[in-house]
């Protein structure tokens, strides 16, 4: 019985990660690349390596048990870590496309602010212009 209910616990975590690897692999489809395609390979193989695991503790005889137990553990907590990765990736990604973008909208700032104070008249008459093609439109 206690067999039983750590396979079904296995069992979900596998389904999960599955679940996590296909979302993640048609979130980045579109982006691709080596590192993208490294990374999916690196975790299907992880993942295939738990799910032999839990094949082989599924299948085990009591004597097999607890040796089996071991291995589907350590490659559970591969498994695990290859996803943490990905997602510590992911983070370290979105905080420098972040960063890239403050950068880039100062930068756009700096400029419109020193062309407005070197082009003061034209600033206002295209600001002016703005406006009233703004207000036809949504009109």
């Amino acid at each position: 019985m206690k067999n039983t209910a750590y396979l079904n616990d296995l069992k979900n975590e596998l389904e999960t990660y599955q679940n996590k690897l296909n979302t993640i692999q048609k979130k980045f489809k579109k982006e691709g690349g080596p590192e993208i395609d490294d990374i999916s390979v690196s975790l299907n193989h992880l993942l295939g390596d738990a799910k032999d695991a839990y094949a082989q503790l599924k299948s085990a005889s009591q004597e097999e048990w607890e040796p089996l137990k071991n291995i589907s553990m350590k490659a559970f907590t591969e498994l695990r870590k290859g996803f943490d990765e990905v997602l510590d990736m992911s983070a370290d990604h979105a905080s420098r496309w972040i960063e890239q973008t403050k950068d880039f909208s100062k930068e756009y700032k700096e400029h419109a602010e020193e062309y407005i104070k070197e082009n003061p008249l034209q600033s206002v008459l295209i600001a002016a212009g703005i406006g009233f093609l703004l207000g036809k439109i949504f009109r």
